[in-house]
């Protein structure tokens, strides 16, 4: 079961862009306020609200997408609910920092870096 699809929200604002993602979907999933979701990608919580699929945001955004993907797949997390309880609990890999303390401290690398050695962990 995939939490987060890496496939993003239809737009039509700019024809010029044929989709985008809206950090409002994401935030919603992962249960994030807005202002968090402003901390994850160091971003004013202003603008958040008025423009959630800015394209300023997009590569950040993509990359948090990318991320949340990722962890699913490597945790295999049946619900939604048992991968945020995840993202809450300290993790030994990250000093005992919880991934989402990570991640609402700008610190996206370290929690990516769990990722990578969660991939180079798995069987083949």
């Amino acid at each position: 079961m995939y939490l987060v699809s890496p496939k993003p929200t239809i737009t039509k604002k700019d024809p010029g862009i044929a989709w985008r993602y809206n950090v409002s979907t994401l935030a919603e999933t992962l249960k994030f306020t807005n202002e968090e979701m402003a901390r994850v990608l160091q971003c004013n919580p202003d603008r958040l609200r008025e423009a959630p699929d800015a394209p300023e945001l997009q590569s950040q955004i993509i990359r948090l997408v990318e991320l949340i993907w990722q962890l699913n797949c490597l945790l295999d997390k049946s619900s939604m609910d048992d991968f945020r309880s995840w993202l809450e609990f300290e993790n030994p890999a990250l000093g005992n920092l919880s991934p989402k303390y990570c991640l609402l401290s700008g610190k996206i690398d370290l929690v990516e870096k769990l990722a990578s050695k969660m991939e180079a962990e798995q069987p083949v």
